[in-house]
């Protein structure tokens, strides 16, 4: 989560400075914190078993450790739908950003075979497709750079055109399954 500062006038009812009161709250938390800690060290251990393989890694290390302390199994449960809910959004938002934008045109272009990955027609499916939402010009030097940088999908040099070339496809169908965009994916979606 981001939050971007000092875009907007400093409020009269957020103090500049802490009280002390609030930092002798705040050491009253993490005593209790501690104390919960140092009680439940030997009893507590991560639950492996739980690990949802449906949702992304990161999302699995963040609820892990809090299903592993919750007893109620009905808690347990609305826990890992709130996991889910998160992994969809997140690849939600993924597929709306320009990466997922550039994946599924090259999603579309991978549908003939004998089509070579080329970044002139990427961006020329681009512009077809997303121009009107982009006030900047998309040209194939920033079709280039979301590839190379934002994907981390090699190009190379082919008869004159800067193309994805074959050695990049097993990273492409992590990344399509990833802003979900590949068709398995999209199979499980449609017959849940």
């Amino acid at each position: 989560m981001t939050h971007n500062t000092g875009q907007n006038k400093l409020r009269r009812d957020i103090p500049i400075n802490l009280s002390k009161e609030h930092q002798e709250e705040a050491q009253r938390l993490r005593n209790k914190l501690l104390l919960f800690r140092i009680r439940n060290f030997h009893k507590v251990y991560i639950h492996t078993d739980m690990i949802d393989w449906e949702i992304e890694p990161r999302l699995n290390q963040i609820f892990i450790p809090l299903l592993s302390v919750i007893q109620d199994e009905t808690m347990r449960d609305e826990i890992r739908l709130l996991a889910r809910q998160f992994n969809k959004e997140l690849v939600m938002n993924r597929g709306t950003a320009v990466e997922g934008q550039v994946l599924d045109i090259i999603k579309d272009i991978l549908q003939n075979p004998n089509t070579k990955l080329t970044v002139k027609d990427i961006t020329d499916w681009f512009t077809d497709r997303y121009g009107d939402e982009y006030q900047r010009k998309i040209t194939t030097k920033w079709i280039g750079f979301v590839i190379r940088s934002k994907l981390n999908l090699k190009t190379a040099k082919s008869n004159g055109n800067y193309i994805i070339p074959p050695s990049e496809e097993p990273k492409l169908r992590i990344l399509l399954e990833k802003y979900g965009l590949d068709t398995q994916s999209e199979n499980k979606q449609s017959s849940s």
